[in-house]
């Protein structure tokens, strides 16, 4: 197939053949965003949060009220979340992301816990925060996801299955006593996530630094295939060295080379790294600057959450 569409492509005229190169680059950025990205289920209303609707109206209004009344005397936060479908995603990434953007748990001390429900892919996850870790397991919250929520979420009971599951991780931390001082999260070396993500910060200004002057040079030639033997080289190497596996490089380079046939032909054909009227004209010029997130929504504290828990399905 991938050597019939190059024939066919080989075979038209240069310039439509250019043409089509860069709008399905476009088409690329357009849809792969909407396709990869996390899905914000929308913002917590409470403690339980049936986007699903599979909760009857007795049990939501119930486990609501205790799970306020559980918060009142532990300072623990239970976020109870049913979506309908992950949209492609896997519900470990999910959990995190969503845990991240509500905050669930007290800042600092991270003593939070995330019961969610994803009803089309029929899977759960139990994420937990970093100050409950040691209270909750990552192998007691996987009994509660076989032994207490399976079975009735196997008849479709969803209602019961997530009364007593979330009664259960109640019952399991409410004796846990979390520090005030902010918890260590866990890291798989000597530096911690935040310094981690400074240096990626640093990192990616170099990194679009670099690119932006050495498709500078670029745009001096005439063709530009060369920027899509940069792109795609650079961005093998980057992910081969994080990654250390030759086939999880393939697609950053396959990125990379597209990325770098549109831009080198924005830069040749389109100028758009060359200054107008003394500033930065076209394409980097219109870069905005980069929004911060906030802290917990819908009442949560602004916890968080390192990926400890379980996930199972039914």
């Amino acid at each position: 197939m991938f050597r019939k569409v190059s024939f066919l492509l080989f075979c038209l005229p240069s310039t439509l053949r250019k043409h089509l190169i860069v709008l399905g680059f476009l088409a690329f950025l357009i849809i792969a965003p909407a396709v990869l990205a996390y899905s914000s289920p929308g913002t917590a209303n409470g403690y339980v949060n049936d986007f699903a609707g599979v909760i009857d109206a007795t049990t939501k209004i119930n486990l609501e009220a205790e799970l306020q009344s559980f918060t009142q005397t532990t300072s623990h936060e239970i976020a109870v979340v049913t979506i309908k479908t992950l949209d492609g995603d896997t519900i470990e990434n999910y959990a995190v992301d969503l845990f991240k953007e509500w905050g669930i748990g007290k800042k600092g001390v991270d003593n939070g816990i995330l019961f969610l429900v994803s009803i089309d892919d029929r899977q759960m996850r139990i994420e937990i925060g970093y100050g409950l870790e040691g209270a909750l397991t990552d192998l007691q919250s996987r009994s509660i996801l076989d032994n207490i929520a399976r079975p009735y979420f196997k008849q479709s009971d969803y209602s019961q299955g997530i009364l007593l599951a979330t009664q259960a991780i109640e019952s399991t931390i409410k004796g846990e006593v979390v520090a005030s001082t902010p918890v260590v999260p866990r890291t798989e070396g000597k530096y911690s996530g935040s310094l981690w993500e400074t240096l990626g910060v640093i990192f990616f200004f170099i990194l679009m630094t670099v690119w932006r002057l050495v498709f500078y040079a670029l745009g001096k030639t005439k063709s530009f295939w060369l920027g899509g033997l940069i792109g795609g080289a650079g961005a093998f190497m980057i992910a081969w060295f994080l990654t250390g596996f030759i086939i999880s490089a393939l697609l950053p380079a396959l990125i990379g080379l597209l990325a770098g046939l549109f831009m080198d032909y924005g830069a040749s054909r389109l100028d758009w790294f060359k200054k107008k009227g003394g500033g930065k004209g076209g394409f980097w010029g219109g870069f905005g600057g980069f929004g911060g997130s906030g802290g917990g929504g819908g009442g949560f504290g602004g916890g968080s959450s390192g990926g400890g828990g379980s996930s199972s399905s039914w």
